[in-house]
C-alpha cells in the first residue's frame, strides 16, 4: 500500500522544518511530497521528496483543470484547494494508492500504530482536520470536493478570497459525511492551543496543568504528574500551530530522543519516562492568571483581525461559527492515560 501526504507551501518554510523532516523520516510506510517556491538545502529522507512548484503554476493547474481564474490572495489560502489536490497533482501521485495532506507544524509519531492496513483496505478516507488527512487515489474521491455538503461549493471557493476550512469540518468532511463516503474519522493527536504560552490541548476540556511532550525513536507522548502520580498517553502527532519554535539545541538532529517546548525543541539526555521534575521544568505551569490574560489577549487580537476582513469574509466567518467551524473535527473524546 502507497501513500502519500502532498504538502503545497509558498514562502518562507518554517524554521524548524528539520525537525518535521525527522519525524516523517520515522514513518517509512508513509510517503511525503513537498511542493514549494522555496530551494530546499538539505538532505531529505528516503521517503520525502520535493519539486519546485512556483504559485503562478499552481494557479495555472486550478485554471486548467478545476475552475478558471482561481483566486489565491494570501499563502495559507492554498489549504481550501486541498481536497483538490488529487486533480491538480494527478500527475504527480500516480502509483499512489492513497494520497492526502498534512501540515508542516506536525511533530510525528508512530502514524502506523493509530492506522492499520485493515484502515486502507476497508475505507475510502481517513479525517482527522484539515492537519491530517487521506483519500483513496481513484476517480470518485479525486473528484469528492465537487459533492454537495459544504457549507461554501467548491467553486465560490476557488473563485473568491475568504478563509473556508475547506479542507476540513465544514468542507470536505461534511461532503463525505452527507454522501456516505466509507471513512474513519479521528486519531489521536494533540492540537495544542496557540493562545496559551505553555503547549496545552485545544480538544479538551480538562487539560493537565502539569503535562509535557516528548519524542523518543519515532514515537510521540504525552506525560503528565497528578497526585504524586505520572501518567503517558502515546499520539500519532502534535500540531504545532500559530507558533514560532526553534531548534533549541543542536544535538537535536542526531538525537534519538526530544523535547517539544513552547519555545523549540531540546535534547532529551535519557530514555525512558520522565520524573515530575522534568515535566515541569520542559512545560511550565504558568498559573491561572497567566492563562486568563493571554485568553483575552488572544480573543482581543482575534476581534481586531476578523474586523479588519472585507463583508464577505465576515459572512463567511460569521457561517461557520453558526455551525460550528471545529465541530467533529478529529478526536473529541479524551483519550485514556496509562500509569508508569
Amino acid at each position: 500500500m502507497r501513500v502519500c501526504f502532498v504538502i503545497c507551501w509558498f514562502g518562507k518554510l518554517p524554521d524548524y522544518l528539520s525537525i518535521w523532516l525527522k519525524t516523517c523520516k520515522f514513518n517509512k510506510r508513509f510517503y511525503f511530497l513537498l511542493i514549494t517556491d522555496e530551494r530546499i538545502n538539505i538532505t531529505l529522507p528516503n521517503n520525502v521528496r520535493y519539486i519546485v512548484f512556483t504559485k503562478e503554476k499552481f494557479l495555472m493547474r486550478i485554471g486548467e483543470r478545476i475552475i478558471k481564474n482561481p483566486s489565491l490572495d494570501e499563502p495559507y489560502r492554498v489549504c481550501d484547494f486541498r481536497p483538490m489536490y488529487g486533480i491538480i497533482f494527478k500527475e504527480e501521485l500516480v502509483g499512489y494508492d492513497f494520497w492526502g495532506y498534512c501540515d508542516i507544524d506536525l511533530i510525528f509519531g508512530d502514524i502506523s500504530t493509530f492506522i492499520s492496513k485493515r484502515d486502507f483496505n476497508e475505507k475510502d478516507a481517513i479525517f482527522n482536520g484539515g492537519h491530517f488527512t487521506l483519500l483513496k487515489n481513484n476517480e470518485q474521491m479525486n473528484n469528492l470536493y465537487k459533492c454537495k455538503g459544504s457549507l461554501f461549493r467548491y467553486k465560490t471557493v476557488a473563485k473568491r478570497d475568504a478563509i473556508y476550512a475547506f479542507d476540513e469540518t465544514t468542507g470536505i468532511q461534511n461532503i463525505a459525511r452527507v454522501n456516505n463516503v466509507n471513512a474513519r474519522f479521528g486519531i489521536p493527536y494533540i492540537d495544542t492551543e496557540s493562545k496559551y504560552t505553555q503547549l496545552r490541548s485545544r480538544m479538551e476540556c480538562s487539560n493537565p496543568n502539569n503535562q509535557a511532550f516528548f519524542w523518543e525513536k519515532g514515537h510521540l507522548y504525552r506525560v503528565k504528574e497528578e497526585n504524586k502520580t505520572c501518567y503517558y498517553q502515546e499520539i500519532a502527532y502534535m500540531h504545532l500551530q500559530k507558533r514560532k519554535l526553534t531548534i533549541l539545541d543542536e544535538r537535536v538532529m542526531s538525537s534519538e530522543s526530544f523535547w517539544v517546548m513552547p519555545k523549540g525543541f531540546k535534547t532529551k539526555d535519557y530514555f525512558g519516562w520522565p520524573n515530575k521534575e522534568d515535566i515541569l521544568k520542559y512545560n511550565p505551569d504558568l498559573g491561572e492568571k497567566v492563562r486568563i490574560k493571554e485568553e483575552w489577549d488572544y480573543k482581543k487580537a482575534k476581534f481586531i483581525s476578523i474586523l479588519k476582513r472585507n463583508p464577505f469574509q465576515i459572512y463567511v466567518r460569521f457561517r461557520q461559527e453558526l455551525v460550528g467551524i471545529n465541530a467533529g473535527d478529529g478526536v473529541r473524546k479524551e483519550m485514556e492515560w496509562t500509569k508508569y
